[in-house]
Formats: structure tokens, C-alpha cells, sequence
């Protein structure tokens, strides 16, 4: 609940209908009825007739189920020949932060900065989309997390299967919310090949760095990542914002610096 709080605490505070030349009444009257639009849309793609949604849809279903019988052994393999103390330096400090609340308002508040630097309402409305389809995917992911009260790996014993123990392992908040928000910024900004790739690559890097931290299984971070990504696309379906822009975000990954840089054409 404390990530949900503190995401709310940063929506509320980002200057919301700025955009010059917008009807600011109704594009914001529609930024926050799709809090509620897009859930309804997600319910339908799930709950749905048609034949390819529902192949889609078994798709991804078989997909976590055929992880699920193999989350044990991942662990296993995981541990016995991935594992380092290099990358517990990574996983366990800045991809964790990436898919914490520190993290959210850290991307969220550097991007929305460099939107009113540059008088750039492209980016500020990908900041509030982004923002959006975060808070509606962590709403589902601690919905999903009291409901199944699935053990994680580290609190388990090495048993997959302890459901409904009161554990908050299925499914992962932190791949979730970081594909929300890098579906969002990737899909926005997908004409910049480094800005596409790079931002699916660190949503990729989030969720998989959940594993190495022994917080979830494999599965959980897969039905993470699809749910993210599957609330990211509807939060642009139901976008009431532009869909074009000239300001370009590219990840900076070195030695001694990471973060996202912003370029903009005047």
C-alpha cells in the first residue's frame, strides 16, 4: 500500500492539464476517468468472445502455467549458476529501485522536470500516462498478492506450492510496475530504436532481478511483466493526449553513470 500512496502523493502534485492548446477540462476530466475505463478494459480482454483475444489470452495463461511447473528448477538453476555477488549489487540496488516507489518518482519526477525545462507537453503527457498505468498496475498487483497469498521463495522452504499462506509472492509489483511505466515510454517513443529497446530491456532487467533477490518465482515475474505490459498498451489505448512528439529519452548506462537522457529539438 505504501507504493500505491506514495504514487497518488506524486500524481497529485504533477500540474495536470498544462497543455497549451488542449481543452484542459476534458482532457483531464478523461486522464482520470480512465482510471477506472481502463481496469473495465482490461476486464474485458480477459472476459471475452473473440477468437483471437481468447487465443491470445491462452497463450499467456499456458505460458505462466508451463513457467509455474518449472519455478523450482529455475530457482535451482538460478542459484547453482546466475547468481554473483556482482549482480546482487545490481539487482539488489538500482534495478530494485527502478521497481520501487523511489524509483517510480525518480523516473516520474525527472521526465516531468524535463517536460516544463523544455516546454514539451509530448513528454509531460507521457509522464502522466506512464504514472497512470503504474498506479492501476500495482492496484492489481496487491489485489493478486492478498488474494493468493502465494509464499515467496526466500520464506518457503523451496516448496513452489504454499498458496494462500498469507505471502505476497504471486504476482511481482516490481515487474509489473516497471513494465507499465517502460510499455508506456517504449511504445510513446517507439520511433528511437535505443529508447525502445532500452526501455524493454530494463523492464526486463527489473523483473528478472526479482528472481536473483529470491523474492518471487519465475512465474510471478512473467504474470508481472505481462500484466504490466498488457495495462501499459490499454493506458495508450485510452490515452487522451497527443500520440506525436520531438523530445527523445535515451537510457545512459556507464561505470559511473545511469539514468535517462533527454534530448530535444527546437
Amino acid at each position: 500500500m505504501r507504493f500505491l500512496l506514495v504514487l497518488l502523493a506524486a500524481l497529485m502534485t504533477l500540474p495536470v492539464g498544462v497543455h497549451a492548446g488542449d481543452d484542459d477540462a476534458s482532457t483531464t476530466g478523461n486522464y482520470f476517468a480512465n482510471f477506472y475505463r481502463i481496469p473495465m478494459g482490461a476486464a474485458g480482454e480477459i472476459f471475452t468472445l473473440d477468437s483471437d483475444k481468447l487465443k491470445r489470452n491462452a497463450l499467456a495463461f499456458g505460458t505462466v502455467a508451463l513457467v509455474y511447473t518449472q519455478d523450482e528448477e529455475i530457482r535451482d538453476y538460478w542459484f547453482d549458476n546466475i547468481k554473483s555477488d556482482g549482480l546482487d549489487e545490481w539487482t539488489g540496488g538500482f534495478l530494485y529501485d527502478i521497481g520501487s516507489p523511489k524509483g517510480a518518482l525518480w523516473i516520474h519526477g525527472a521526465t516531468s522536470v524535463s517536460a516544463l525545462m523544455f516546454d514539451d507537453d509530448y513528454l509531460m503527457d507521457t509522464t502522466f500516462l506512464s504514472l497512470q498505468s503504474v498506479i492501476i498496475s500495482q492496484v492489481f498487483a496487491e489485489s493478486s498478492k492478498r488474494i493468493t497469498g502465494r509464499e515467496r521463495p526466500r520464506d518457503s522452504g523451496g516448496d513452489s506450492n504454499l498458496w494462500g499462506e498469507g505471502g505476497m509472492s504471486f504476482f511481482s509489483g516490481h515487474s509489473s510496475g516497471a513494465f507499465a511505466s517502460m510499455t508506456v515510454f517504449a511504445e510513446r517513443y517507439r520511433h528511437q530504436p535505443l529508447v525502445y529497446w532500452g526501455a524493454y530491456g530494463l523492464a526486463t532487467a527489473t523483473a528478472l532481478s526479482r528472481i536473483n533477490e529470491d523474492a518471487h518465482w519465475a512465474s510471478d515475474t512473467l504474470a508481472g511483466a505481462l500484466v504490466g505490459y498488457g495495462v501499459g498498451q490499454l493506458t495508450l489505448r485510452y490515452s487522451p493526449f497527443e500520440s506525436t512528439g520531438n523530445t527523445v529519452l535515451l537510457p545512459v548506462v556507464s561505470p559511473d553513470v545511469m539514468g535517462l537522457a533527454v534530448f530535444h529539438a527546437f
